[in-house]
């Protein structure tokens, strides 16, 4: 019988070995190539069970069946399973805001060095990036610049995220331990209805050379530090992007908006 981490090896496209950084770089950029940035499956999923992540069966079959990804807690926590399941030492890293679980990254540890990995970004800002004060430095990516500053313990870092010039995120890791109800109080915090993702239409795709995008009603594509974004028109234009852009025709919009709409969003498109 063919196991869940055998079916998201193939979907990788990577088979087992040595988990070097060269093999974690190769990983992680498939990971990023082929699991969309997206909060479709998540707003669906809250439609149909309630507030909680798919287990690695169903996350697996979104994957492969429909394209699905998701967004920081499903995406953090099951590359974390993967790269486990091919050798690495990788271990789940919190981030608190206001005192509660927000957002996961990964500190993945190889011939005695930390690195950063982040598949939950929304961007191919992903690392492997070594934790050691010398390897600070910035980074940007379209209209976005990144901040990595790691800390001299040698196992956290900050990240600031800017965007037009205006810090719109800042994490700071933490080797504070956190619990299963530590991480179910977090992700249950993601699908409040006010909540982000919850009322805003995300996918974001990450390919060889460029990555796309939707935010709304905006279609975004970023390539190298080049940023060009247009208004999408209509229901027909949107469908028209998901399936020629982001090439995930597939997804259920009409769904996906009725929900939004169900959730308090503002009404995107007549359909």
């Amino acid at each position: 019988m063919v196991t869940d981490e055998e079916k998201y090896l193939k979907l990788l496209g990577i088979q087992k070995g040595p988990p070097s950084l060269s093999f974690l770089v190769a990983t992680v950029k498939r990971h990023l190539s082929k699991v969309p940035y997206e909060n479709i499956s998540k707003i669906i999923r809250f439609h149909e069970v309630g507030p909680s992540i798919p287990s690695l069966e169903e996350f697996v079959a979104g994957m492969v069946e429909k394209t699905y990804g998701g967004t920081c807690f499903a995406q953090n926590i099951y590359l974390n399973h993967i790269l486990n399941y091919l050798g690495f030492k990788s271990k789940l890293v919190g981030i608190r805001k206001d005192g509660l679980l927000s957002h996961l990254s990964l500190r993945v540890n190889i011939e005695d060095s930390n690195y950063f990995v982040d598949a939950g970004i929304m961007s191919s800002f992903s690392g492997p990036f070594r934790i050691h004060p010398a390897e600070s430095f910035n980074k940007d990516l379209g209209n976005q610049r990144f901040v990595f500053s790691p800390k001299s313990d040698l196992e956290n870092y900050s990240l600031e995220i800017w965007r037009d010039g205006k810090m719109i995120r800042r994490f700071e890791s933490s080797s504070l331990a956190f619990t299963e109800q530590d991480l179910e109080i977090g992700i249950r915090k993601t699908f409040e209805r006010s909540a982000m993702f919850m009322t805003t239409l995300c996918v974001h795709r990450v390919f060889e050379t460029h990555s796309r995008g939707i935010w709304n009603r905006s279609f975004y594509q970023i390539n190298g530090v080049d940023h060009s974004v247009r208004q999408i028109q209509s229901y027909s234009d949107l469908k028209t992007v998901f399936n020629d852009e982001l090439m995930i025709p597939q997804y259920p919009l009409k769904l996906t908006l009725d929900l939004l709409q169900g959730n308090g969003a503002t009404k995107l498109f007549e359909v």
